[in-house]
């Protein structure tokens, strides 16, 4: 029978996993703190994924406040502020579409 830590068994599926745990006096507390860590590793890869949404879409918000800025204050086009932002070609069309 296979005994083992939860470092020992991460690469097994989970009914293995569940079996491992049961083969020994720990293995109720292994399978939680199992799940835990699970648990942990998702909010923290949901916490980053969240983090770096944000960022995006704040960049995105400010580079459209700039543009906007240039057409009010320099009298330019859309398309004059963004290649004054050095924004990419291939962006334009999108960026043009949310002023």
């Amino acid at each position: 029978m296979l005994t083992g830590n939860v470092e020992a068994v991460e690469h097994y599926d989970l009914m293995t996993t569940v079996m491992i745990c049961l083969g020994n006096r720990r293995g109720i507390s292994s399978m939680c703190n199992l799940s835990e860590g699970v648990w942990q590793k998702g909010i923290q890869e949901g916490m980053q994924q969240g983090m770096q949404q944000g960022i995006a879409e704040g960049s995105e918000k400010t580079l459209l406040e700039d543009i906007r800025s240039l057409m009010v204050t320099m009298k330019w086009t859309a398309e004059q502020a963004m290649a004054a932002l050095r924004v990419p070609e291939t962006k334009r069309t999108e960026y043009a579409a949310k002023l």
